[in-house]
């Protein structure tokens, strides 16, 4: 451990031998000399209690140290330029864990020579150009070499502290080029963003000019200045902003209108001309009505959102335009101005999807004009006429609607009375009430009626009571009125109908106690004892002549059977007309 520090210290600087010096300086441990190596760190201060430190440490290490003497060499570049310092030494052992400081830091004092170096007009030789720094005033320079009234100044870089005045005939060039090098107006960082002072400004009190923000908010922006107001920053990110002071985060932000008066805004680098947005009043294959604004691609273009990379709207150089969700239209969508379509969707129409077939069209020309046509697979499946019908299947429909076709409801009704009437129709039906009918059911709220050629005829009509009538007057509560013979289609000679002729052969005769008589086999009143049946004699179906007996029905062992009512019995060969009627 290094116990009561003291030091005693010299200074000399070696001439002519660039920034380097060398420094003496007695080392004692306690009360005695100092000997051994050990690593030294000196720093300079602006203040002698070494609060604010300047440029960087220098470090030397295994110093050696002989009865407390040493001797090493400092080397803070170009440091001194005329400032005070106070240097401090810092000392271990060499390679120890930390230094000690010495106390209290000594103040550094020129020498003879450089207080000779001190003034410029003892400079002796060339002065080098990185030597000079600091302002200069115009008197201290010989005429030769810069004056306020030169027509042509030659300048390196230059920092000028106040005004630079330039008449106006002459020529300020820095190598030749009419423009300043490392023209500094903002030396010490004083401007805050106003064209008054510290800026380079066009004019007197004239408000027009270049301000460097150099401290508060947005600090290091460039502005530019017109009648005292900011009118365009560049901001420290490099995001310009008209308008703004404070740009978004994009490249350009412009605070208001941008016009561009009849030329193009390219959107692409280099000299290509191929992509961009122009306002334009002809020149273009399309222009609507007058001029108009364009937006042109080479092959086509996008709409995008806010995810740059994302496409809401794109179109190509054939003229197709997609979406990728909906569109939604304010007002009318005119998609055959000139009224090219004949009735096709392949063009001039609404269609879904390329060369699909799906679409709609509107056949502006021809027979049937104004037509509005429903297309897939590019055929004509529902067509609206310029009247108002509409076909299904059928492009010449004759009412409002027509099907050229099967139609079908599954399981669901078909109203035929307008708003929320729904007592009148057509309907598929499982099941009324408690009537089990799995089947189609025509119904009205008091009845209803088929009818016949013309739609005034009435050929069969019925009410909510259950009344059926056929063709005639309205029958009682629940009763059938038929206005007309009863046809009963197929009935014949041995048929198994309601209605049918019985004809009596040797194989339906069976002797009973009242003699032969003719077994009906029908299974629509076989085993049915309650059955009623009719029998009357056909005199043009029988072969035998005319019965002239009286006939009669009677019910044996599950059949029912014709015999002659006198009991004499009945031969073959006679027909009779017989009626069933299940109760």
């Amino acid at each position: 451990m290094l116990l009561g520090l003291a030091m005693l210290a010299g200074m000399n600087h070696a001439a002519a031998q660039g920034t380097a010096f060398t420094y003496q300086g007695q080392l004692t441990d306690g009360t005695s000399p100092a000997n051994g190596s050990y690593d030294f760190r000196f720093r300079l201060a602006t203040d002698p209690l070494g609060n604010i430190y300047a440029g960087q440490p220098f470090l030397t290490n295994g110093v050696p140290v002989t009865h407390g003497q040493f001797v090493t060499t400092i080397d803070f570049g170009g440091l001194f330029t005329g400032s005070n310092y106070w240097l401090e030494v810092d000392v271990r052992t060499n390679g120890g864990p930390s230094y000690t400081s010495l106390l209290p830091l000594q103040a550094i004092t020129p020498t003879a020579y450089a207080i000779f170096a001190n003034t410029a007009s003892n400079l002796l030789g060339t002065l080098p150009a990185t030597r000079l720094t600091g302002a200069v005033p115009l008197a201290n320079l010989p005429a030769a070499v810069l004056t306020n009234n030169e027509t042509g100044v030659t300048l390196g870089n230059v920092t000028i502290g106040g005004n630079l005045n330039v008449p106006a005939n002459a020529t300020l060039t820095s190598g030749g080029n009419s423009f300043l090098a490392g023209l500094n107006v903002d030396p010490n960082n004083l401007n805050v963003g106003n064209v008054n002072a510290n800026s380079l400004t066009f004019g007197t009190s004239s408000g027009e000019g270049l301000a460097s923000k150099r401290s508060g908010a947005n600090a290091y922006d460039l502005e530019l200045w017109t009648d005292f107001h900011n009118r365009m920053t560049v901001s420290q990110n490099g995001n310009v902003g008209i308008g703004t002071a404070n740009p978004a985060a994009s490249l350009l932000e412009v605070n208001g209108d941008v016009r561009i008066d009849a030329n193009r805004l390219l959107l692409e680098a280099g000299g290509g001309t191929g992509n961009g947005l122009v306002y334009a009043s002809s020149g273009l294959n399309f222009v609507p009505t007058g001029a108009g604004t364009f937006l042109f691609g080479y092959n086509g273009g996008a709409l995008g959102t806010a995810d740059p990379n994302a496409v809401a709207l794109a179109w190509d150089w054939h003229g197709n335009v997609w979406a990728s969700n909906n569109i939604t239209i304010s007002a009318a969508l005119n998609i055959d101005q000139v009224n090219g379509n004949v009735g096709t969707v392949a063009a001039n129409a609404l269609t879904f999807g390329q060369n699909s077939g799906e679409g709609i069209g509107s056949k502006r020309s021809g027979a049937d004009s104004f037509d509005l046509e429903f297309y897939t697979a590019f055929n004509n499946r529902m067509t609206i006429a310029n009247n108002g019908n509409v076909g299904i299947n059928t492009t010449t429909a004759t009412e409002a609607l027509e099907i050229n076709g099967t139609s079908r409801i599954d399981d669901n009704d078909m109203y035929l009375r307008t708003g929320t009437d729904c007592n009148h129709g057509l309907g598929y039906r499982a099941q009324v009430g408690s009537t089990s009918i799995d089947g189609p059911l025509l119904y009205g709220w008091s009845g209803g009626a088929l009818g016949t050629t013309g739609g005034q005829g009435v050929a069969l009509r019925w009410d909510d009571t259950g009344s059926v009538n056929v063709s005639g007057t309205l029958a009682t509560a629940g009763n059938l009125a038929i206005n007309g013979a009863l046809t009963v289609p197929g009935a014949g000679v041995g048929t198994h109908t309601t209605a049918f002729i019985q004809m009596t052969t040797s194989a339906n005769l069976e002797a009973h106690g009242f003699g032969p008589a003719s077994r009906i086999d029908n299974p629509i009143c076989n085993g049915n004892p309650n059955a009623i049946l009719i029998a009357i004699f056909n005199f043009s179906a029988s072969t035998s002549g005319y019965f002239s007996d009286p006939v009669a029905v009677q019910y044996w062992s599950g059949y029912w059977y014709i015999y002659d009512a006198p009991g004499n019995g009945l031969p073959a060969g006679y027909a009779f007309n017989v009626l069933v009627i299940v109760p």
